[in-house]
Order: C-alpha cells, then structure tokens, then sequence
C-alpha cells in the first residue's frame, strides 16, 4: 500500500482527497 496519507485521513476522519 503505498497510500499512507490516505489511511492515515481515513482514520483521522478526514476524507482528504
């Protein structure tokens, strides 16, 4: 998984696309 800043948004709540 080379998304890390996505999970890592994902679990903050933030849908930072």
């Amino acid at each position: 998984i080379e998304n890390i800043s996505y999970i890592i948004s994902n679990k903050c709540g933030n849908s930072k696309k």
